[in-house]
C-alpha cells in the first residue's frame, strides 16, 4: 500500500518597515534569491518621520513552498493470524530545496535576499513490526 501527502502554498506577503520609497519595488529584471525585489527603490527614513510607504505591496510575495511526503507499506503473512509489516516513510520525497523567507530589513546587508533553507533534506524512516 502507498500513500502520499502533497502540500503547496504561495509565498507570504512581504512586509516592510518605515522607509522612503522611490520607484516600484516589484520591478526587478531577473528575480533571483539574491535579489527578490527592487531593493534600490528603498531608502532608510530619518528617525521620527511619519510613515508614508505601505506595509505591503500588492503582488509582492516571498518564495512559495511545496512538499511531498510518501509512505510505502508491505505486509508479509507468517501464519494465519500473524504477519510482518514493513513500512518506509519518506519526508521531502523529492529532496527539493525550498528557500527561506526574504529579508525585508531595510539597511541590512542581506536586504532583498533569501539566505537560508526553509525545509530539511530528504528524511527516511523505516519500521518492521510483527502484528498478531
Amino acid at each position: 500500500a502507498t500513500s502520499s501527502m502533497f502540500m503547496k502554498n504561495t509565498g507570504p506577503l512581504l512586509s516592510f518597515g518605515q522607509a522612503i520609497v522611490n520607484g516600484d519595488p516589484k520591478e526587478v529584471k531577473n528575480r533571483s534569491l539574491s535579489q527578490w525585489f527592487n531593493t534600490s527603490a528603498f531608502q532608510i527614513a530619518e528617525p521620527y518621520t511619519p510613515r508614508t510607504n505601505p506595509r505591503y505591496y500588492s503582488g509582492l510575495r516571498g518564495p512559495g513552498f511545496w512538499s511531498l511526503d510518501s509512505t510505502l507499506v508491505k505486509y508479509f503473512p507468517i501464519t494465519e493470524r500473524v504477519n510482518l509489516e514493513f513500512r518506509m516513510e519518506f519526508y521531502n520525497t523529492t529532496n527539493s530545496f525550498m528557500p527561506s523567507g526574504i529579508n525585508t530589513g531595510i539597511g541590512s546587508a542581506n536586504f532583498g535576499k533569501s539566505i537560508g533553507q526553509a525545509n530539511y533534506g530528504r528524511e527516511i524512516q523505516y519500521t518492521a513490526r510483527i502484528r498478531f
